[in-house]
């Protein structure tokens, strides 16, 4: 996707010297730094502009097209969690398991080492109650660095499946990493 958004900068800097009345004019330094400016901004516009698109087909109950945007999203960003999990959200709701289990496949495939990749696959076998499942992905996530509120999430699920002692010592792992600063201490003896 970024070469034609790069062909696109070329065209927007060549655009004074084409229409130059003096045919003699050499064309001006190309401004590396400004097209990739332009690429950066025409990726941000496009992906923000297909998220709008699900919104609206979402809420116009085009769930097809949602889902054909969604795939559209994760063609120009093969790395992006949020997409495949609204994708294998979607197609669970339109009762395509094995399609929602290869789009969760995939995104772990591209993101091996992301706690959020881990928790959104746990997430999928929570929601079909498959807490076995659940709990594996969810105890990679956590030993990846899954933050709040999302770990507390793993922790009561163990609380639900009677391991209680490995459920506190998350939450006992939680309060370390995120709440034991003095601010937090101070501000909960009050």
């Amino acid at each position: 996707m970024k070469y034609p958004a790069f062909y696109i900068a070329v065209f927007l800097q060549l655009i004074p010297f084409l229409f130059a009345q003096d045919t003699v004019t050499t064309p001006p330094p190309f401004d590396f730094e400004a097209a990739n400016a332009v690429i950066a901004d025409s990726e941000y516009v496009l992906n923000t502009l297909n998220w709008l698109l699900v919104d609206a087909k979402t809420k116009d109950n085009d769930f097809d097209g949602a889902v054909s945007v969604l795939k559209r999203i994760i063609a120009l960003d093969e790395h992006d969690i949020e997409a495949y999990s609204t994708l294998g959200f979607m197609l669970v709701g339109k009762g395509d398991l094995k399609g929602a289990e290869e789009t969760y496949a995939v995104m772990i495939k591209k993101n091996p080492l992301s706690p959020d990749a881990a928790f959104e696959y746990g997430f999928y076998f929570y929601r079909l109650e498959d807490n076995d499942n659940a709990l594996k992905w969810w105890e990679k996530a956590f030993l990846f660095g899954l933050e709040p509120p999302k770990v507390n999430m793993y922790a009561d699920l163990l609380d639900m499946t009677g391991q209680i002692g490995k459920a506190a010592f998350v939450r006992s792992d939680i309060d370390k990493r995120f709440y034991s600063n003095e601010e937090t201490v101070s501000a909960a003896k009050e």
